[in-house]
């Protein structure tokens, strides 16, 4: 039977995507990716030139569209042929401005040296309101930092501030901020996996310590807009023969940390304002809450530190997440205290 030091070990390997049996998934040499080559601390500005007034026609517009993009990094200019479309369901119902899907070409990528990668997702402004939209954005950037200091398995992101050009000249520019997104495939490959396409988990498939984790930082983030029956904002990946899968949650705009004016509560779940805490874990995980929430309060400096360098944001915007961590860390320096805020229905 396991120590609980030895459970801490596990579970640390298991989330952190350090698997004990790492000299399995040994990574292969590859060129760089572009979201790798673009990836810096600072925002980087982009130019996304495409029919404005195609894209943005007709909310259920499925179909691909050539575009350009091009921006300036350490000096060097930038410019990539493309095609884009319209991504998602609910954004693109209810937001002024369509998530994107970015196609680049795997021949102009190779020729320039870089992993043959060509997909990229642009997390766009929701609302026509440039002040609100850009915080939502800022606040869901800072959800997908957290996570990345919460985890080796999670999508690397890239705050972008986007000059939207109309090559027909009918629409006045846009300039909006944005996230750019790496692939789940990317991320795969990073993992030494493949994307597995699933709505249910198998018997075996579901990592409880993993989901544990996730919970968590979920519950953490107030975000309760994902599920496992059905899987839902969670990708999935197949790591080698380990039966499990890894988890990798995704889509934070719902959540309380970014506080969207669209985002609602979950009645099905009991919640009945946004900023209520829902843990939704699973019975067969509480044994290990105590060594999941220890690895968590692990990374609370680091968290405030993502919020605290952050610069485009004041310390009063700031306010809100600060409170908000400072909660969570109180509910759970008893791991008990944490089944209470258990969504009923799970």
């Amino acid at each position: 039977m396991f120590s609980m030091k030895k459970t801490v070990i596990v579970i640390c390997g298991l989330i952190l995507g350090t698997q004990l049996q790492a000299s399995m998934f040994e990574p292969v040499a590859e060129p760089p990716s572009l979201i790798g080559k673009i990836l810096q601390d600072d925002p980087l500005s982009i130019t996304i030139s495409t029919d404005l007034a195609l894209l943005l026609q007709d909310g259920r517009n499925d179909d691909w569209q050539t575009a350009r993009l091009q921006y300036e990094k350490n000096g060097t200019e930038y410019d990539w042929n493309l095609d884009l479309r319209p991504r998602g369901k609910f954004r693109r119902k209810t937001c002024d401005f369509p998530p994107l899907k970015l196609e680049l070409s795997k021949k102009a990528l190779g020729k320039a040296g870089l992993a043959k990668q060509d997909d990229l997702k642009l997390v766009t402004h929701c609302l026509a309101d440039s002040l609100l939209s850009a915080q939502l954005i800022f606040r869901e950037y800072l959800a997908y930092r957290l996570y990345n200091e919460a985890s080796l398995q999670s999508l690397r992101v890239q705050l972008v501030q986007v000059r939207y050009e109309d090559v027909e000249e009918r629409v006045e520019p846009i300039e909006r901020w944005g996230i750019l997104l790496e692939d789940i495939d990317e991320l795969a490959d990073r993992l030494n996996g493949e994307e597995v396409d699933a709505f249910s988990f198998k018997p075996g498939q579901l990592d409880t310590i993993q989901h544990t984790y996730i919970a968590a930082f979920q519950m953490m983030i107030g975000n309760t807009d994902w599920s496992i029956h059905p899987i839902r904002n969670l990708k999935l990946i197949q790591q080698g023969e380990r039966e499990a899968l890894v988890l990798v949650p995704y889509d934070f705009d719902f959540s309380a940390w970014v506080d969207a004016p669209y985002a609602a509560p979950r009645s099905d779940l009991g919640q009945q304002k946004l900023k209520e805490p829902i843990f939704q874990g699973i019975t067969e995980s509480n044994h290990m809450l105590k060594p999941v929430l220890k690895l968590l309060r692990s990374k609370k400096k680091a968290f405030f530190k993502v919020v605290d360098d952050f610069e485009l944001m004041t310390k009063t915007e700031k306010s809100s997440l600060y409170k908000r961590l400072r909660g969570f860390f109180r509910i759970t320096a008893e791991p008990e205290e944490l089944l209470i805020f258990q969504a009923a229905s799970l």
